[in-house]
């Protein structure tokens, strides 16, 4: 393919490209870089093209890619910003800082069945219905207190671990 077929063929889905770019990715100027992207890979492929016969196909095909690839990309850059910050979090504890014996604080300060419920569920991996029975409840109450007794729990974990962030 030359520049003369290159430009008569492949110019006119410029906006056909971008518009499926934006769709996938969400951001106008992600969705540019895209189609420029795009139009850079299909020049140093130009020779392939003449033997491509859903030329359309193929083109959207390697916009749909392209931009899978960036929204992977985009989501672990994410996840090692979310990781840094977490560290950061935890290197601002201060000295002697357990999480365990703040957890045991915790726990200690829930209603003394929800406390029982907690430990034979999360602790001995107890089935409900056994907790059930050794707490003296029925089955559906025990789901409740276990359910508030975890509420409770990450909601006071939570204050701790943001606090000064």
């Amino acid at each position: 393919m030359n520049q003369r077929e290159f430009s008569e063929k492949l110019l006119p889905m410029k906006q056909l490209i971008f518009r499926y770019a934006l769709g996938l990715v969400g951001a106008r100027e992600e969705a540019e870089d895209i189609t420029q992207d795009i139009y850079a890979r299909l020049w140093e492929r130009r020779s392939e093209l003449d033997s491509v016969a859903n030329l359309q196909g193929y083109v959207l095909g390697s916009v749909r890619n392209l931009a899978l690839d960036r929204i992977k990309r985009r989501r672990r850059f994410d996840e090692r910003v979310e990781e840094m910050r977490h560290e950061e979090r935890v290197s601002r504890q201060p000295e002697g800082f357990d999480l365990k014996e703040r957890l045991a604080r915790i726990v200690a300060t829930l209603p003394e069945r929800q406390q029982q419920i907690f430990h034979l569920r999360d602790v001995e991996g107890k089935e409900m219905a056994d907790i059930a029975a050794t707490v003296g409840v029925d089955e559906p109450t025990a789901r409740v207190l276990l359910s508030r007794a975890r509420k409770t729990i990450r909601e006071e974990m939570q204050k701790i671990m943001s606090y000064g962030v």
